[in-house]
């Protein structure tokens, strides 16, 4: 990975834990650096963006921690070949996973291949482990087919779980640092995930005395955003319109506009601007030198330069020939 001029610093002391600081909204740094699967990430809300992300791999196991100042969408996929189980926490407003909300510091359950859609919250803290099935049934978990599931957690259990968290990062903070007194980095790195399957363990109430019902609304919620989004990202070049996209999928538009209300905080019509806006971002500081910022964005269904610059520079803090000077520079 080239780490220079990107807007972002990369700090790799350990060959076992890798740590970067973010600057920017730099969707494919992000998606590059941690491999959780095939993510893609939009900004959701105006504003400078900032996040920091650390990584500790571990044989076939890994740790993933990432802080995100601003509200981000991510969607895409979980990994094929792994289980994921999360924990987020450091939640002020709700956020919602997979049409679930979720309002207070909860574990989560991912099976292999699981659609993962996450709209975080401002300020939000998020902490992964990957590992292979037969591994986690090892340390105890019951693994069911069941896709993604918040589990229930007791709220004092939850929040003593989220210092213990903090404790752990602090132990990957540490290992990144290469502090003398950790003589044995993989040694260390068996201990914190051994302790976090341990915490994902008592933190999550057993999930079997859930009603199945109790996910029937989300769940058509989901699927519902989740086709609409679908039907967006296949046409983005192309003029779209939110009726054409009811009649596709076949809702009305209050259906439409409440379901992505709660599942990514947004109404249908803006969060095709956010897509697009975040589309060309991401050209932009991949752009080559011939490029320019018009061809850009018409390739991105942006059809009126005067606004879309406007609101490039509200949402990401500077005007589109910006971003493409420095992307230019780089080549």
């Amino acid at each position: 990975m080239n780490l220079q001029h990107t807007g972002f610093k990369a700090c790799v002391p350990s060959s076992a834990v890798t740590t970067i600081a973010l600057d920017g909204f730099h969707p494919a740094v992000m998606e590059e650096a941690f491999r959780l699967g095939t993510v893609e990430h939009v900004q959701l809300a105006p504003g400078h963006f900032r996040g920091r992300l650390m990584r500790a791999e571990q044989g076939a196991s890994r740790i993933d921690w990432a802080s995100y100042n601003i509200p981000l969408l991510a969607l895409g996929e979980m990994p094929g070949d792994r289980v994921t189980l999360g924990f987020v926490f450091d939640i002020s407003e709700p956020c919602w996973l997979n049409g679930h909300e979720v309002s207070a510091a909860t574990p989560v359950l991912f099976t292999e291949g699981t659609e993962f859609h996450y709209r975080s919250p401002r300020g939000w803290q998020g902490l992964a482990v990957q590992l292979p099935r037969e591994q986690a049934e090892v340390a105890g978990l019951e693994l069911r087919d069941q896709g993604v599931t918040p589990l229930a957690a007791e709220p004092q259990c939850a929040r003593g779980a989220e210092r213990e968290f903090a404790a752990v990062l602090e132990g990957l903070r540490d290992i990144a640092l290469g502090i003398p007194a950790i003589s044995d980095a993989a040694a260390c790195l068996r201990r914190l995930e051994s302790h976090l399957l341990d915490l994902f363990s008592a933190t999550a109430m057993d999930t079997s005395s859930s009603p199945s019902a109790r996910a029937t609304d989300p769940a058509r919620r989901a699927q519902l955003v989740r086709r609409a989004t679908d039907f967006m990202y296949a046409r983005l070049g192309e003029p779209l319109r939110v009726g054409a996209i009811c009649r596709d999928i076949g809702c009305d538009w209050k259906t439409l506009k409440r379901a992505f209300l709660a599942v990514n905080g947004v109404p249908p019509k803006r969060f095709l601007t956010m897509a697009r806006l975040s589309m060309a971002r991401r050209t932009l500081l991949r752009a080559p030198p011939d490029a320019s910022v018009t061809s850009i964005a018409l390739n991105c269904g942006i059809h009126h330069l005067g606004p879309f610059s406007c609101e490039y520079r509200r949402v990401f803090g500077e005007v589109p020939s910006e971003t493409l000077a420095r992307a230019t520079q780089r080549v």
